[in-house]
């Protein structure tokens, strides 16, 4: 680790340039958590070029300038996204008739295409910092709970989105002179 001491007028600042963040055990175990956030930032250090963590949502905050886990911040232009997971222990399931409002989304993964959304108007939220989509119920191997998934992306990750009004369809009755025409022609 490189280690530079300089002289700032207040006394002696010591920075360590690569220095690894303190560990913090309350960050490192999410397992028993109901609520945790699973969470992957860019890091060309890593092989993949991205880490995830996933911690209980204690120790997690987002602000203005990034997220916050424990002591540690992190800029949003190094979040690719992070996932609110909750277990729930009830078989409820989210009824979606598939006649209202829906929201398509479009979110860059690396890919010439992204990676595009559907889902229901009221499991989107475009927040300050973040877009928010509330994705399908499923059940967490671990535990054997449901687990309630939603999904923040950057607002820089994010390529398009829109809303899109389903179009009903019409059961129009055939007209009986076309079907005649039809038969005389035959």
């Amino acid at each position: 680790m490189d280690v530079r001491t300089f002289r700032n007028g207040r006394g002696d600042a010591t920075l360590a340039a690569k220095e690894e963040p303190v560990s913090d055990r309350r960050l490192e175990d999410a397992t028993n958590a109901r609520v945790r956030i699973r969470l992957t930032v860019r890091d060309t250090a890593e092989e993949g070029g991205s880490w995830t963590r996933e911690v209980p949502s204690h120790t997690f905050e987002t602000t203005e300038r990034g997220v916050v886990l424990g002591s540690l911040v992190i800029p949003w232009h190094r979040v690719d996204e992070y996932r609110q997971i909750v277990l729930d222990d009830s078989s409820r399931e989210l009824v979606d008739d598939g006649a209202g409002l829906k929201m398509r989304v479009r979110i860059d993964d690396g890919s010439p295409g992204g990676t595009t959304y559907v889902v229901s108007a009221d499991q989107f939220a475009a927040e300050p910092w973040t877009v928010a989509i509330l994705l399908e119920r499923r059940l967490d191997a671990d535990t054997g709970m449901s687990a309630i998934e939603k999904l923040f992306v950057p607002w820089h990750r994010v390529l398009e989105y829109e809303r899109v009004q389903p179009v009903p369809a019409i059961d129009v009755p055939s007209r009986p002179d076309a079907e005649d025409g039809a038969a005389q022609q035959a």
